[in-house]
């Protein structure tokens, strides 16, 4: 039936597992979502083999049919301990199967599920386990996970929302920001020593998504225009998603493209961020922004090898900002209150902007992202807006920047080195 053994002497560990885990003590059935080669399979290998589960992965051609032929005898067959079933997308009937045999028999942690397109919000999968499902989902390393930091996945989160920083504080310098920046956290990626390679797997892994992997999941065969618009999209990080301005560009109408990047997003790919409202702010924009879940393949898509000091500084803030955005998903998604903190952005008609709003309740975090390394009094120009109109509902306002100094630069204010975010 496709059963696997976990053995992997160089196994990292997930900040996740912790929140997947607790997941798995109360609900029946887990479902560990994210793109593929993000590492869901080693995780789950390890989590059923640390509970004498069996694992079985529909990537397999005949446990791939029998799920497809008899849903029900598959998911029986798995026995009374349940099981762990990876790539669960490619067989849909499988989710009515399951709900049948964890209604019958409501013991938490008996299935747990993988799926590299989102389980809640895609079509091809029809939403029979309401309430008995929990989603975790899974993204390349984070940086805390590549140093191999215990808990690294709360510390920040942890600061900022209980304004904890020190008047002044000095770190060495991280020398190797933008090469992590660069190639992002894919496992194999990180694998490779040579960058040539690097940008090769990427490049590859590019092209899967546009010629197979968005044909298995969505039965999708038009390659050709998945890979001009996830091409177009990695030329606009951290832009303002206009629907129309993309089609004419693209040479497609507005509710094609939207089509389009709800899928890259079903992928886990490309993350649409909204716009953070408040009672207390008017006249704000409302679209909202577009930025991809891993730079590695950002910085593929664009071209970019190489950053040094000459490089265009316009590339250089782009990428530290969506390098940014994406540690912080990384964060929320392992943080034990992850689901509680709502992530946006501020901008304003009159052209005031914050990159990052972190929202939990009342509670207002707010996060501005400056490739430079030396901000100036105007780099805090949003933060300090935002402070001024929310009162004490604002926590803090942090400026991440490329430097090696902590220190306060007003009431509540905060520049702080990028590397604060994991070490």
């Amino acid at each position: 039936m496709g059963v696997s053994e976990f053995s992997s002497p160089f196994y990292i560990p997930r900040h996740v597992e912790l929140r997947l885990r607790r997941s798995m003590s109360h609900m029946r059935v887990v479902a560990l979502a994210g793109a593929r080669q993000t590492g869901k399979t080693t995780l789950c290998q390890k989590v059923a083999e640390e509970r004498g589960m069996k694992f079985v992965t529909l990537d397999q051609r005949r446990t791939y049919e029998w799920a497809q032929s008899d849903p029900e005898g598959f998911v029986e067959h798995l026995g009374r301990d349940g099981g762990v079933i990876d790539e669960v997308q490619k067989a849909p009937d499988l989710m009515l199967a399951l709900k049948m045999v964890v209604d019958k028999d409501q013991r938490p942690g008996r299935f747990l599920i993988t799926g590299s397109v989102d389980l809640f919000r895609s079509q091809t999968l029809p939403d029979h386990l309401a309430g008995r499902l929990a989603k975790v989902e899974l993204y390349p390393f984070s940086q805390g996970e590549v140093a191999r930091q215990d808990s690294a996945a709360h510390n920040f989160l942890t600061q900022v929302f209980n304004n904890a920083f020190p008047y002044h504080a000095e770190f060495s310098r991280d020398q190797d920001l933008w090469s992590r920046s660069l190639w992002g956290g894919y496992p194999q990626v990180l694998a490779l020593q040579n960058a040539e390679l690097r940008h090769e797997w990427l490049v590859n892994y590019g092209k899967l998504l546009s010629e197979r992997y968005v044909r298995e999941d969505f039965a999708i065969y038009k390659s050709g225009v998945f890979q001009r618009i996830i091409g177009y999209i990695a030329g606009m990080p951290g832009g303002i998603v206009n629907l129309s301005s993309i089609g004419r560009g693209l040479g497609v109408n507005s509710q094609s493209v939207d089509r389009w990047l709800w899928l890259l997003e079903n992928m886990f790919i490309i993350c649409r961020l909204p716009v953070w409202h408040h009672h207390a702010l008017k006249r704000l924009t409302k679209s909202p922004k577009v930025y991809f879940l891993d730079t590695g393949l950002l910085s593929a898509l664009n071209g970019w090898t190489i950053l040094d000091p000459k490089h265009q500084h316009r590339i250089r803030g782009e990428l530290l900002e969506s390098f940014v955005f994406a540690e912080l998903t990384r964060l929320l998604s392992a943080h034990p209150e992850g689901g509680s903190i709502r992530m946006s952005y501020f901008r304003d008609k009159s052209g005031r902007e914050v990159d990052f709003v972190l929202s939990r309740g009342r509670r207002i975090v707010a996060i501005e992202v400056k490739a430079s390394t030396s901000p100036s009094s105007m780099d805090f120009k949003g933060l300090r807006y935002l402070k001024e109109q929310l009162g004490e509902d604002f926590i803090c306002g942090v400026l991440l920047y490329d430097g090696d100094v902590l220190h306060k630069h007003g009431d509540r204010i905060y520049a702080v080195p990028v590397q604060q975010l994991w070490s």
